[in-house]
């Protein structure tokens, strides 16, 4: 799919913050292809057709005063270095967690960015190419790149949208701490139980180790009971 990506300059009536932003086509893509989305906090996502939404970072919409509906002037340069500007309403706002998402980042319409940059319907500056597996990212971008030659970079996901990387790691960085910690919590619900059931039975035991039970025989005992 294809999008486009850059720098700009947010403005409202009181405030300016740069952030970086990616165009992108609601018609297109959805969580499946565009993972920040699933981010959404307040609002709502971008809907086609929609030429004058703009979703932001939720610190970035604070620090420029804004709530949903508010209007703020995006400014960028075209593709001849002219400095050109458009103006979108805020329908949703992202809350990710990493710093450089929610206080500098916005997802922007593409067919509204590319009119503004005088861009054609079939030009774009980064096109999604999507892999079952996103593990073999860097080397198809290493295989794309060779038979591209010098014309087109081909790089991973994670070094072209440093944003969309830094977001997915930290939810998967926070599933991970979950999963640890549940079985944390489980495994020492087991053991807690085990050392009372091993603790109230104690002169049963050592009546077992007195007749010739093996102390592994035991253990294995213990192990079935529990």
């Amino acid at each position: 799919v294809d999008r486009v990506v850059g720098p700009t300059m947010l403005a409202t009536a009181g405030e300016n913050f740069s952030a970086a932003f990616i165009a992108f086509d609601p018609g297109a893509e959805d969580e499946t292809t565009l993972s920040i989305l699933e981010a959404l906090d307040e609002g709502e996502a971008l809907e086609p057709g929609d030429a004058q939404g703009v979703i932001l970072g939720h610190r970035l919409a604070s620090n420029l005063g804004m709530e949903l509906g508010d209007k703020v002037v995006y400014t960028v340069t075209d593709r001849n270095g002219e400095i050109v500007s458009g103006l979108a309403r805020l329908r949703g706002t992202l809350r990710t967690n990493a710093p450089t998402v929610d206080g500098g980042f916005c997802l922007l319409p593409l067919d509204t960015v590319r009119d503004l940059l005088g861009y054609g319907d079939d030009e774009a500056t980064l096109v999604a190419v999507f892999l079952q597996d996103q593990r073999q990212s860097g080397r198809v971008a290493g295989r794309l790149d060779r038979e591209l030659g010098g014309a087109v970079a081909a790089v991973p996901w994670n070094t072209s949208q440093p944003q969309l990387a830094a977001f997915i790691a930290l939810k998967v960085g926070g599933a991970v701490f979950m999963e640890i910690l549940i079985a944390v919590l489980v495994a020492a619900g087991i053991f807690n139980t085990l050392f009372v059931s091993v603790m109230e039975r104690l002169r049963e035991f050592g009546i077992m180790l007195a007749i010739g039970w093996s102390p592994g025989r035991l253990f294995r005992l213990v192990m079935m009971e529990s």
